[in-house]
């Protein structure tokens, strides 16, 4: 399938020199990249492909056999790509959203949660900015904070839906964490509000979701369950 796209560049194209087939070969592995990525996670997770680890001809990944000037064999990069990471993707792509929960709710940390009866507050370092309008304060997430923050939001959809808060994780997908709002604007959710802060978000779970929620983490991310239970 791959394969058959070069060859069609290269007779729709015999002009083109070395440079071009190059930089057409990297596109199509970008595409591939992300396509794998997409197929081999699970949904609104894609999965962390790093192709740098799987040799190619010869050489120790595809960027390199590309740059040499090697006419790749894609459609066996493809079953490379399959076999490396079609077996396990799907844990895979549940670790990287535990791991992804861990750093951004920093929950190594002792003092990371906070209970009472009810709730469980966890924070995440959500930078904002002032995005005035027509003379109201309201504040953006900065550009270096857009990544981050989404990240956890799509963990927290993959964790609400493995703990069985689907009308929580619909509107988790839904939720644009990129939209201004005033500082301290509380977001409602189903077992969830979000109250944010200038400089970091306060995610304030109902405690049996809190419950359910770290034992996906712990199960995902190896940390035993009872480092939650404080």
């Amino acid at each position: 399938m791959y394969n058959a796209l070069i060859q069609k560049f290269l007779r729709a194209s015999p002009s083109n020199g070395p440079a071009e087939t190059k930089k057409f070969c990297r596109r199509l592995v970008a595409n591939m990249i992300e396509r794998a990525s997409i197929q081999f996670g699970v949904p609104d997770m894609p999965l962390a492909i790093d192709e740098t680890r799987i040799a190619v001809a010869g050489y120790p990944n595809i960027r390199e056999a590309i740059g040499a000037g090697i006419t790749p064999d894609l459609d066996r990069f493809w079953d490379l790509l399959s076999e490396t990471y079609e077996p396990t993707g799907v844990a895979m792509a549940y670790r990287q959203a535990a791991t992804t929960l861990v750093d951004g709710l920093h929950l190594t940390h002792p003092s990371s949660i906070c209970r009472t009866a009810r709730t469980a507050r966890m924070r995440l370092l959500a930078e904002s900015e002032s995005a005035a309008t027509d003379g109201r304060p309201f504040r953006r997430l900065t550009p270096v904070s857009l990544e981050p923050v989404g990240a956890v939001v799509a963990s927290l959809v993959i964790a609400a839906r493995q703990a069985g808060a689907w009308p929580l994780a619909g509107c988790l997908r839904q939720f644009d964490y990129g939209e201004p709002f005033l500082a301290q604007r509380r977001r409602t959710f189903p077992e969830l509000d979000v109250v944010q802060f200038n400089e970091y978000w306060e995610f304030r779970f109902d405690v049996a979701l809190a419950d359910r929620l770290m034992q996906f983490v712990s199960q995902h991310a190896g940390i035993p369950a009872c480092r939650f239970s404080s």
